[in-house]
């Protein structure tokens, strides 16, 4: 049998923070907007954080939580070129008083997957 790996999960949960317990829970994507050539997601809810590639003028390139669409702030991050935020093999960082911190704890994780109507994986319709 042959594994199928989807283009992206449509939905991303954020678990086991230490600090940024407001940007646990699920995010579905946004929209099918990008940042930085790379899918962002939405947490669902009514005061929303968002999932999102940023790449700045400096080398640093990796994924960012933050309150603010596809802006260089956030309170987690990583640097990692991981083509999406659960692929990511590098410790995530969070904020607490202004300062960075590696958090081991965090686990950014797919929920769900994005599958196609006329995908067909193990020879049969899904």
């Amino acid at each position: 049998m042959e594994l199928i790996r989807f283009p992206e999960c449509d939905r991303i949960q954020i678990r086991n923070t230490r600090y940024q317990g407001v940007r646990e829970g699920i995010y579905t994507l946004y929209n099918e907007r990008e940042c930085n050539g790379r899918a962002s997601y939405v947490q669902e809810g009514s005061d929303p954080n968002y999932i999102f590639y940023v790449e700045t003028s400096d080398g640093w390139n990796g994924w960012m939580v933050g309150s603010t669409w596809c802006l260089n702030k956030a309170g987690i991050a990583v640097q990692d070129e991981a083509r999406h935020p659960d692929e990511v093999l590098s410790v995530w960082e969070e904020v607490y008083n202004n300062e960075w911190f590696y958090s081991e704890s965090v686990e950014v994780v797919c929920a769900g997957l994005c599958v196609p109507d006329d995908i067909i994986a193990f020879g049969m319709n899904l």
